[in-house]
């Protein structure tokens, strides 16, 4: 016989965090709405909360990255990033402080290569870079994208091949100097 210890654990010290409704407070007008739809998904902050929360006690860790649509319209929003998705990541010293210069993440998502064919399930490798300009003499937030070879047997692309996209995300037209993600983690 079989006793799930582990999930009434997990059940228990989720239930002990939120016995009570976490408050926020200190938000403008405009960050009180764009909190009730934090994530491409819909997930209002409290419930973005709430699955951060069962991923670090179930696993020990997960990932958020702010991002907004490539043709700058709409609200930026928060990416969810299980542990299994967060391939690999590296941290360096500029300028005296330990940044986040690289994150590589998987993206599962469906595909369907016609109308009546079937959907199926396809992976999409984003490597997060901040790398270095010398002509502005500052990094640079840049994202390769790469699409799986669904022709293959293995479907995980050649990460040292040029990627299948090239995007460098702007805020009113400047680039970013840091990689807007985060790994939360127990501690």
């Amino acid at each position: 016989v079989y006793y799930n210890m582990t999930a009434r654990t997990l059940n228990a010290l989720y239930g002990t965090v939120f016995r009570r409704a976490p408050k926020i407070g200190g938000l403008d007008r405009r960050l009180t709405q764009i909190s009730k739809k934090m994530s491409k998904e819909g997930m209002s902050l409290h419930l973005l909360t709430k699955t951060v929360v069962k991923e670090v006690l179930a696993v020990g860790r997960f990932g958020l990255l702010v991002d907004s649509s490539p043709d700058g319209r709409g609200n930026p929003y928060v990416a969810c990033y299980t542990a299994e998705n967060i391939l690999d990541w590296q941290m360096a010293e500029i300028d005296g402080q330990w940044t986040l210069i690289k994150v590589t993440l998987r993206e599962i998502f469906y595909d369907r290569d016609g109308h009546w064919s079937p959907y199926q399930y396809r992976s999409r490798f984003r490597v997060l870079v901040l790398e270095y300009d010398e002509e502005s003499d500052s990094h640079v937030y840049v994202q390769y994208v790469y699409l799986d070879d669904h022709q293959a047997t293995n479907q995980i692309p050649d990460l040292d091949q040029a990627p299948s996209e090239l995007v460098v995300p702007t805020v009113r037209g400047e680039p970013l100097n840091y990689i807007p993600f985060i790994v939360i983690g127990p501690f």
